[in-house]
């Protein structure tokens, strides 16, 4: 085995520069270059490997100082090399101006006919017919046989064009299929394309008439299979036949099962790219700019689950990006992977240590700052002014080093802070992104001095973003998804996470339920002796990466267990609630209630409250 130290001892800093500046300096060309940076300061050179395993802070200096100046080096002849191109092509790539243009040919089809034809050739080549009914529809054939509720939106003149209540402009081109069934027995395969019409306003992904097309096959032996090779075929012949094609589950509550396609990016062939038009396509184009779907995020329509958390309850062997892929075609839709903490970089978790206070007294300058003395396991404490007073000597905190780089890029430097040094930070939760609180810094179980803060809190961790389709009411938590990853990976699952404290005694709630519609079950229990406080770190920082503020020990604890099981609960306050009971029931005329941002709504009496003695304490589902 080789020492963890070799790598750092065989590399002399300075005779390292002198060489990747002679060999920047001896590139002619771009590529050059890049074969110069990859050499000296990519991934695997003898630098980068020794700045991982550096373990003392002026080796770690020498050795950045090193990387900065080729990382400088080659910016600045990469900038040399491009204005000589420049100079090149402005001298030698000359055009005649004064020569005429390429002749335009006079008349072309109409680019939506082109489109047209190429979807009829794709399905005329597998076999099918292509019908274009009529555009006036009877509302039989739009609404009443395509199983409509009659609430349904479409149903409004607001959204349809209607001629008088029995005729409307087409909405879709389903009824095509309708008459295609009446019309003959299986076997059927045909695809309806043409203009449909809806009250869209007009915007630049909305017009009242549009196209569409969209096939049906009947027949005996038809599999999913089937359906994934005829859509390969087609989007090849739309898209290009170079283009990627995957399939992701999709919920439509009128095609169960159903699935949606994907294809890669004519310009960069899924590699990522610019998106210029995003979210004005019906298929989605990863690669736009990531390769887990096509739009952007929609916070209030994604859970957030920290791979941290999902690995309590299913082992993670695999590449998390082989891992998002999987849950994008198989369950559900990933918006994408969210890197969240400390830079993970050049030996950067190596300067977070656990740090014990040995001094702690007012800083001599300064009312608000104290001056504190650090043991981070280096022999000799450091000095560290800091702005919080929630601590002491003898506690545990979280030091961060100079030369130490925080999760929003800012670079720790050793300063004096009103005439006094300080040699590092002490840090707040909010400062490692573990949360959002800036008032107070971290205090930590015991642990030893110089532990590597990685070893104690998650300082780096991977959030998936997954979009739950409305059919999987089951991936709605992190437990539910760690299930999903242990069937697609035949992994085991650990036990549902929890257990039920005994009884401290026999007090049952007060629980009534006036709607049983709205609330078939509602169920309670009694905690007696319980102390608010703020909770631990650990829980905080899980939370937070949720997308959850942290607020107290009860409350967190009540929103840990939503999102691990998928099951809402809330705590109350027993001596504040009038009768010492719970009622569910709909709202009263011009009732009100005071929401936690502090203002007073008005209920509508189709609200479901849960309410005391006296008034609705809460919303139901809110």
């Amino acid at each position: 085995m080789t020492d963890a130290g070799d790598t750092v001892a065989r590399v002399d800093a300075e005779a390292l520069q002198r060489e990747a500046l002679g060999a920047i300096e001896a590139a002619s060309t771009p590529s050059e270059l890049d074969e110069v940076r990859v050499r000296y300061v990519g991934r695997s050179s003898d630098l980068k490997l020794a700045l991982r395993e550096v373990r003392d802070r002026e080796t770690g200096m020498a050795l950045n100082a090193v990387r900065e100046a080729i990382e400088e080096a080659v910016a600045n002849r990469q900038a040399e090399l491009e204005r000589a191109e420049l100079d090149r092509a402005l001298t030698e790539d000359v055009v005649d101006v004064t020569l005429p243009g390429d002749d335009l040919r006079l008349g072309h089809l109409h680019p939506i006919t082109q489109t047209r034809r190429q979807i009829e050739d794709a399905f005329i080549g597998l076999g099918y017919e292509v019908r274009d009914d009529r555009e006036v529809e009877t509302t039989e054939y739009n609404f009443d046989k395509l199983a409509f509720d009659p609430w349904h939106p479409a149903r409004s003149h607001r959204a349809t064009f209607f001629f008088d209540e029995s005729h409307v402009l087409r909405t879709e081109t389903s009824p095509s299929q309708i008459h295609a069934l009446q019309e003959r027995e299986p076997p059927i395969y045909m695809v309806s394309i043409g203009r449909c019409y809806r009250r869209d306003a007009i915007d630049a992904t909305h017009y009242p008439i549009f196209h569409q097309f969209e096939g049906l096959a009947v027949d005996r032996g038809l599999t999913l299979s089937d359906l994934k090779g005829t859509l390969l075929h087609v989007m090849r012949a739309l898209y290009g036949p170079d283009r990627r094609v995957r399939f992701r589950t999709h919920y439509f509550p009128f095609t169960e099962p159903s699935i949606e396609p994907d294809v890669s990016c004519g310009i960069c062939g899924g590699e990522g790219c610019r998106d210029r038009a995003r979210g004005a396509a019906q298929v989605r184009l990863p690669g736009h700019p990531s390769p887990l779907g096509g739009r952007p995020s929609r916070a209030e329509a994604v859970l957030r689950v920290p791979v941290s958390w999902l690995r309590d309850y299913v082992p993670l062997e695999m590449p998390l990006e082989e891992l998002a892929t999987r849950l994008s075609i198989s369950t559900a839709e990933i918006e994408g992977v969210e890197r969240r903490g400390v830079p993970d970089e050049d030996g950067n978790l190596g300067l977070f240590r656990i740090g014990k206070v040995v001094e702690a007294e007012k800083h001599p300058n300064a009312d608000r700052l104290q001056l504190c003395r650090v043991d981070v396991g280096e022999g000799e404490p450091r000095q560290i002014v800091c702005g919080a007073w929630n601590f002491g000597a003898g506690a545990t905190v979280a030091v961060a080093l100079p030369g130490a780089v925080l999760p929003g890029g800012l670079k720790l430097d050793r300063r004096k802070v009103r005439g006094e040094l300080s040699d590092g930070m002490i840090l707040a939760e909010d400062e490692l992104e573990l949360g959002s609180d800036h008032s107070e810094i971290m205090v930590l179980p015991d642990t030893e001095a110089g532990t590597p803060l990685a070893d104690v809190l998650p300082l780096v961790d991977d959030v998936l973003l997954v979009e739950s389709t409305g059919n999987r009411p089951d991936l709605l938590s992190i437990y539910g998804i760690a299930r999903e990853v242990a069937a697609l990976y035949d992994l085991e699952l650990a036990p549902a996470p929890g257990v039920d404290p005994e009884p401290a005694g026999d007090e049952p709630v007060d629980i009534t339920v006036d709607d049983f519609a709205g609330c078939p079950r509602y169920i309670g229990r009694l905690f007696r002796e319980v102390t608010v406080g703020p909770s631990p770190v650990w829980l905080k920082t899980r939370l937070h990466s949720a997308g959850m503020r942290p607020i107290s020990n009860v409350v967190d604890a009540t929103n840990y267990v939503m999102l691990a099981l998928g099951n809402p609960l809330h705590a109350f306050d027993l001596s504040a609630l009038a009768g010492a009971k719970i009622i569910v029931r709909r709202a009263k005329p011009d009732e009100t209630i005071r929401t936690l941002d502090g203002v007073e709504r008005r209920l509508q009496e189709p609200d479901l409250v849960i309410a005391d003695a006296e008034g609705a304490v809460a919303i139901a589902g809110i």
